[in-house]
């Protein structure tokens, strides 16, 4: 009968080695499978930013490209308007208000030209 506890012991304390270390290799993995996911997510992470500062910079490219496409447009209507006021000045070479006009024209004709180059660079 001794005997038989003993072998009953020994078998129970084999069980409980191998739960323990069953236990400890479970752990252990899903200690790895954390460092494994924070990793991924870290990676991913990068992607995102890289793929958020490539976009910004297209969209900021995009953006200049259609403030260049205004700018042409208004620069055009204005010439047209400078034009315009050079043939009525042409007819009626005195009058004031439409000189002033005129040199009005001019200077936002030359501002919208600087923004131009300020977009271009």
């Amino acid at each position: 009968m001794k005997f038989i506890k003993q072998i009953l012991a020994g078998i129970g304390v084999i069980f409980v080695l191998i739960a323990a270390v069953w236990a400890s290799f479970a752990y252990l993995e899903k200690y790895a499978l954390c460092a494994d996911v924070s990793q991924m997510s870290q990676k991913i992470n990068e992607k995102m930013d890289k793929a958020i500062e490539m976009l910004d910079k297209k969209t900021e490219k995009m953006m200049n490209y259609f403030d260049f496409k205004l700018l042409a447009a208004e620069l055009k209507s204005v010439e047209e308007s400078i034009s315009q006021k050079e043939n009525e000045i042409a007819k009626n070479p005195n009058d004031r208000v439409k000189q002033a006009e005129l040199e009005k024209l001019k200077r936002q004709r030359e501002q919208i030209l600087r923004d131009m180059t300020s977009i271009k660079k």
